[in-house]
């Protein structure tokens, strides 16, 4: 479910929330095609991003390092990812 956070008085973001994680919409990329995503804990603790990778033409998830993932959390990303490809197909 995407949903609009209020973060401070006057100022939103984009977030999708699953059982492990969050996902915080970052911008566009700088071609303007493509988005990229911020993935953090359910606490705030970022744990990657996810944003198109040109050579496999498709979105990928880029952690961040010293990080650690249950299948649960690999799913819920792999869900996210899911969700944009199909996104851009329609779209």
């Amino acid at each position: 479910m995407l949903r609009l956070l209020a973060v401070y008085p006057g100022v939103s973001m984009l977030t999708r929330s699953y059982e492990y994680i969050v996902l915080v919409f970052v911008g566009d990329s700088p071609s303007g095609k493509t988005q990229i995503w911020r993935v953090e804990t359910k606490y705030g603790d970022l744990l990657g991003v996810v944003r198109w990778f040109g050579r496999w033409r498709q979105y990928t998830f880029w952690p961040s390092s010293e990080t650690l993932y249950s299948a649960g959390c690999l799913s819920d990303i792999a869900d996210f990812i899911g969700s944009l490809r199909d996104a851009r197909r329609v779209g």
